[in-house]
């Protein structure tokens, strides 16, 4: 014998009561749209010939951004579809690195960055993993921060306060097809450098034109403060990985971190320093790039110029 049970049916759903929501468990119920770098292949052709940025169509359906076009990225599994670029424009809003082991023990760098691509309001999470990634692109957004940003920064009126790097749009490009050896010269492979895109001069009214618009630095000021728990929660891929001390070439342990790199921009950008020729003079001619400093150098030269 069957009994006929009566449904209660759901009520209509309208709207959101967005006054309730307390929005304190963001680092889990926010995922952005993931991007990533993709080297490029001598044999193939078009995007999978130069590689560049990329983002499927399972990230982000419709993507129109500057400088996207509809591409197919071909790996060896399957091909994705989405929308490519070789060059675009992009708002660094937040930046991470941590360490992931590959099988073998292996450590690898990986950087997952908060970006705002022009002509895209939405906040994108650019992924790049390897030094020839992560490390590359971390190298390029130090250079626009030590060459746009801070010429931007010296040369503002005396009562105005500094500009921070998503301030100014960061112009980044696919480099020409490099080969990469590894760090036991066993093996080879062809990679696409993330290269910042730099005029053959540059002055102030190039880093102008760079002036991401007041709209837009309202809106970029408001995600970085909205993401601000997203800097401390562990990117997924690296929650339980730990570096090696044994791996100087990536662990990063003695190396100059970016807050330390920050700061000391900020310090150069006061006191109309040239950050380039501190640290040679720092290094006796050594190196005049920051981030080749060990951690203890940078916080003792970081403290030095405080006292000046």
């Amino acid at each position: 014998m069957t009994t006929n049970q009566a449904t209660k049916e759901a009520p209509m759903i309208d709207q959101i009561e967005w006054d309730v929501v307390s929005g304190e468990n963001t680092e889990f119920a926010i995922q952005y749209p993931r991007m990533q770098w993709v080297h490029g292949e001598k044999k193939a052709a078009g995007f999978n010939k130069t590689g560049g940025l990329f983002i499927s169509d399972e990230q982000y359906p419709n993507f129109e951004a500057t400088g996207f076009q509809p591409e197919t990225f071909i790996t060896r599994k399957k091909d994705l579809p989405g929308h490519g670029t070789v060059q675009t424009k992009l708002a660094v809003i937040r930046i991470k690195h941590q360490w992931t082991t590959e099988d073998g023990g292996k450590n690898v760098p990986l950087c997952h960055a908060l970006v705002v691509v022009q002509g895209c309001e939405d906040l994108i999470c650019l992924s790049l993993k390897g030094p020839s990634k992560s490390l590359e692109f971390q190298k390029a957004f130090n250079q626009h921060m030590a060459h746009n940003v801070a010429l931007a920064n010296r040369t503002r009126p005396a009562d105005a306060s500094a500009l921070e790097p998503f301030a100014l749009w960061f112009p980044i490009k696919a480099g020409d097809l490099q080969t990469a050896t590894s760090k036991d010269g066993k093996s080879e492979s062809v990679v696409t450098l993330p290269t910042l895109v730099q005029p053959e001069k540059l002055d102030r009214d190039y880093v102008v034109s760079l002036w991401v618009g007041a709209a837009n630095y309202k809106q970029f000021t408001g995600y970085y403060k909205e993401t601000a728990t997203w800097q401390k929660v562990p990117i997924w891929e690296q929650r339980d990985a730990q570096p090696e001390n044994g791996n100087a070439e990536f662990s990063g342990e003695e190396r100059a971190t970016d807050e330390q790199f920050h700061h000391f921009v900020n310090i150069c950008t006061a006191k109309d320093f040239n950050e380039k020729d501190i640290v040679g003079e720092a290094t006796k001619g050594v190196t005049d790039d920051f981030m080749q400093l060990s951690r203890s150098d940078a916080r003792l030269l970081i403290e030095g110029l405080a006292k000046l």
